[in-house]
């Protein structure tokens, strides 16, 4: 069985800024060790708060931040080594959210509402088929001789100490050309994982929450430790444990 980690998201929610255009142009060189120069858009107002108003890309094209006047995301998408090494991928996710979040503190005067990480991978290389390992990991759901179960999709939340995990599990299916060749590689023994974890759960219960870098470091410390420790247990066997 082999693990490829294929991308990430931060996603950190914040209360409206003001005079954002303002604000960034003051505070660029906070990125500039890691991130080419903004694209800010010209949009017409009024649009939505939610919309990306500023684009960053990273030096090495991997990433980008997207700022909008309440939220920013920082996605990133790995390659060769980075795949199957998470220590490489959180090193790299630490050195550049460290000066995404000095940004977002100089916007936002140090008041973030909460923060959510999500990793994307999948397990290749079973030794089963992927839909029969997740019927058999989640699945107590008896089917019908004469129905074929096709895909499945399982979504689970859990509560960790002030920190909701949810995790997505799909089985992943082979692409059939009209002539009956496969077109996107063997993906029958493959498995789909979706994790995400965030501090909503403590953030819900108190309206004088302030969230932060360091609780994404905590966030980052149970993702990691899901990661190489305890993925495999969940996938093949349904036992989810930290």
């Amino acid at each position: 069985m082999c693990m490829k980690i294929v991308r990430t998201n931060i996603n950190i929610s914040f209360p409206k800024i003001e005079n954002y255009r303002k604000k960034y142009i003051d505070n660029e060189d906070l990125l500039s060790e890691k991130f080419m120069p903004a694209t800010i858009l010209n949009l017409s107002e009024p649009i939505p708060d939610e919309m990306p108003r500023i684009i960053v890309q990273s030096k090495n094209g991997h990433s980008v931040l997207n700022l909008s006047l309440n939220s920013a995301t920082f996605s990133t998408n790995y390659d060769n080594e980075y795949q199957d090494n998470w220590e490489l991928c959180e090193k790299y996710i630490k050195e550049r959210v460290n000066l995404v979040y000095k940004m977002i503190d100089k916007l936002t005067d140090n008041h973030n509402n909460y923060v959510g990480f999500v990793v994307n991978l999948i397990y290749d290389g079973l030794k089963d088929n992927g839909l029969d390992i997740i019927k058999k990991s989640f699945l107590n759901t008896k089917v019908s001789e004469n129905i074929n179960l096709y895909d499945v999709n399982c979504r689970l939340t859990y509560r960790i100490d002030n920190y909701f995990l949810n995790l997505q599990i799909e089985n992943m299916r082979n692409i059939i050309d009209k002539y009956g060749n496969i077109v996107n590689g063997d993906l029958s023994n493959s498995i789909n994982v979706v994790l995400e974890i965030n501090d909503r759960a403590i953030a819900n219960e108190s309206e004088k929450y302030i969230s932060s870098k360091e609780v994404l470091n905590e966030i980052l410390d149970i993702a990691g430790s899901l990661v190489k420790n305890n993925l495999d247990e969940i996938i093949l066997n349904g036992n989810v444990k930290y």
